[in-house]
């Protein structure tokens, strides 16, 4: 952990405590570009949602009317605000973890 911080030009503070268990404390400096762009994709986001959400107004009253003068509303595909991913890898479980050949054999 300590080599990874100071690649970033951060701080890491380890070690037990007086009441028992262990503190890792680390720093990381953020520069103004990192700032700047996390303020940039935040503002983004907030406007996907605010134009979805218009989207959602329009499209309701454009129903209403066809409704009130009984005209097929045409199909369209909405847009979809981004969305962050993030990928867990599968919990192993005993049936999938490997076996010894004593244990496939039934000997223990």
């Amino acid at each position: 952990m300590r080599e990874r911080v100071g690649l970033f030009g951060g701080e890491l503070h380890t070690g037990p405590v007086l009441t028992g268990g262990y503190r890792v404390y680390a720093r990381m400096p953020i520069e103004p570009d990192d700032i700047a762009r996390a303020r940039s994709e935040r503002e983004a986001a907030l406007a996907a949602v605010e134009e979805a959400a218009a989207r959602e107004r329009r499209e309701h009253a454009q129903h209403a009317r066809r409704a009130a003068t009984r005209l097929p509303a045409p199909i369209k595909a909405r847009a979809v605000p981004p969305m962050m991913v993030r990928v867990v890898p599968p919990h192993p479980t005993e049936e999938s973890r490997p076996r010894g050949r004593r244990e496939n054999e039934g000997e223990l």
